[in-house]
């Protein structure tokens, strides 16, 4: 199974990408990347972002997980992620 990320693991790799906090309401937060014209909600405070959601924000920021884990050597896990994901 695939290797689950904390609300501020993805908040802090989605900013290096150019994404910028814009507002949020409760328990989330709203970024968004004038470049890539992407914005996504990330649940904020969450020690695992549930597999769907994650790869929702993947969809909707058109990221790859490798941006998440640049230095990922399991190469079978990162073959089914991009299955999952529909990446190859």
């Amino acid at each position: 199974m695939p290797k689950l990320y904390s609300s501020s693991h993805v908040l802090k790799v989605l900013k290096k990408q150019g994404f910028v906090v814009t507002g949020g309401k409760g328990s989330h937060v709203k970024l968004k990347n004038k470049k890539l014209k992407k914005i996504t909600v990330v649940p904020d405070k969450r020690k695992q972002i549930p597999l769907g959601t994650f790869f929702a924000i993947l969809s909707q920021t058109g990221l790859s997980p490798d941006v998440f884990e640049p230095n990922y050597n399991n190469l079978s896990s990162l073959l089914v992620w991009r299955f999952v994901c529909g990446w190859g």
